[in-house]
């Protein structure tokens, strides 16, 4: 997915709480996907580093744990009955 100037200056807005430091910045990241550029944001210092962000990583992570957990219970369960793995 293509992404626009108004993209990249509303993800600097949502993640990093400012406004980009100059237009090259934002130009230089029009070439990346939607998905290069999220990752590149969410996973930003600046980012992580913002104090009222901390909880909210924190909770991501617990449920990314909680559904992996999931997953590999049900993937136990399902060898223990004798299917086959997918």
């Amino acid at each position: 997915m293509n992404v626009n100037k108004e993209d990249i200056i509303g993800a600097y807005k949502i993640f990093l709480n400012r406004h980009p430091e100059s237009m090259a910045v934002v130009e230089s990241r029009l070439s990346k996907t939607a998905e290069a550029n999220l990752i590149d944001f969410a996973l930003a210092d600046e980012f992580l580093n913002r104090p009222e962000i901390a909880p909210t990583v924190l909770r991501v992570a617990q449920l990314i744990l909680e559904e992996e957990k999931k997953a590999a219970s049900a993937t136990n369960t399902t060898n223990m009955n004798g299917a086959a793995n997918p």
